[in-house]
């Protein structure tokens, strides 16, 4: 198994490995192709029997869509993250936008429009000069973040794809296609550590709070933020305002507080927290930080989910009044959430955590995940995605592309 990923087309001024070997998988950059414009060429070089995407609704992954399936080769959609099925989303800050453009322009100029039409014009030469074609790519480069109905450009389908629940299975039939057999549900993989967390017991709250330097005696709340600041969606001040809000709070109410960073969070970012008493970082151990806290706090995130598999309560909680960067309307959060606008109805929800036995609807919390992320203690997701890939390569002719 081998990874293919285009990095080095995003990071500009860092250096990007050409091949790097991450737990045994090797990972290799678009940069190590010396024809990284042809992708035909790169994926009959690796000679696959499934291409698994992690997304397919960008050009790029139309183009290899539409590849694979001229030469035979299945590919599988493996959802990871929340698919974003809105017209609207978190606006960036303006003094970010031409940047944004300018580089979304130039990735789209020297890389993904070469590649779609190499792809594109053996079954349609004019497949660019369609105003389906110009709108889609209009839209893409303008609205950063938002998805693009498939019938604003080609669209093919990937052979099968692997979705969390019943919600995005129904939202990839509608939109991109899909059948019901080619759709499989397996919840989400990184659920999966709550199973071994589960299965070992409680005993070792005490043990992983002490070694943060936390009470055990206290309740503890874990904030899971996203890259706000990083992405330009906020600037640092707000961000920092919002999180000395929270960490002043949950010291008067003596909890403790675990900030679980997002991999692209800069860690500098929450020194202004970290001045309080019983606050901890915590850079790897989502599972950990979730399952032995007794509430979590967030505004967007696919690892919101987390704390409704834990069965925490959990907390919407605004940058500011009427600005929102949760996507809860989308996977309806705020039917087993709490979701404050402002410092005051976040502190009457947290006094009820420090002066009571909190504890969540559990059938609301079970229905949220039979529809938005399926999860069952019994089996991991990693068995049910191994399962359904096992299948689909038994299906594949095991002679090499020609």
């Amino acid at each position: 198994m081998k990874a293919f990923h285009r990095e080095s087309l995003y990071v500009r001024g860092e250096p990007v490995p050409k091949i790097d070997c991450i737990d045994g998988l090797e990972c290799y950059d678009i940069s190590y192709f010396p024809w990284r414009r042809n992708l035909e060429r790169i994926i009959r070089q690796f000679n696959p029997s499934l291409v698994i995407m992690l997304t397919h609704s960008f050009l790029f992954d139309r183009a290899i869509i539409r590849l694979c399936r001229r030469i035979g080769v299945r590919t599988i959609f493996l959802q990871h993250g929340v698919i974003n099925f809105s017209l609207g989303g978190a606006r960036l800050k303006l003094h970010l936008l031409p940047a944004m453009y300018l580089d979304k322009a130039r990735r789209y100029l020297l890389y993904d429009l070469p590649i779609f039409f190499k792809v594109m014009a053996p079954e349609d030469p004019l497949c660019m000069l369609k105003p389906s074609f110009f709108q889609f790519l209009a839209r893409r480069l303008i609205l950063n973040y938002r998805f693009i109905p498939p019938h604003r450009a080609s669209e093919v389908p990937a052979d099968q794809a692997l979705v969390y629940g019943e919600f995005y299975a129904e939202k990839l039939k509608r939109l991109h296609g899909y059948q019901d057999k080619q759709l499989h549900i397996v919840g989400n993989l990184t659920f999966d550590p709550l199973i071994d967390l589960a299965e070992s017991g409680a005993g070792g709250r005490e043990s992983w709070l002490s070694a943060r330097g936390l009470d055990p005696t206290r309740k503890t709340v874990v904030y899971l933020p996203q890259p706000l600041v990083e992405g330009g969606y906020c600037s640092q001040s707000e961000f920092q305002k919002y999180l000395a809000m929270l960490a002043d709070q949950l010291t008067e109410k003596e909890l403790n507080l675990v900030i679980k960073l997002h991999p692209r969070n800069d860690v500098n970012l929450f020194s202004v927290a970290l001045s309080n008493q019983y606050v901890a970082i915590e850079e790897t151990d989502l599972a950990g930080s979730v399952y032995f806290s007794d509430a979590v706090v967030g505004q967007s995130s696919t690892a919101l989910g987390l704390a409704i598999a834990a069965y925490k309560p959990l907390i919407i909680w605004s940058m500011s009044k009427g600005q929102s960067f949760f996507s809860g309307r989308l996977e309806e959060l705020d039917s087993v959430a709490y979701v404050v606008e402002s410092p005051e109805d976040l502190g009457l929800v947290l006094d009820a955590i420090s002066s009571t036995d909190w504890a969540c609807n559990v059938k609301l919390y079970n229905e949220w995940l039979q529809k938005y992320s399926y999860f069952k203690l019994e089996e991991k997701a990693v068995q049910r995605i191994a399962a359904a890939l096992i299948a689909e390569y038994r299906k594949c002719d095991k002679k090499a592309i020609p």
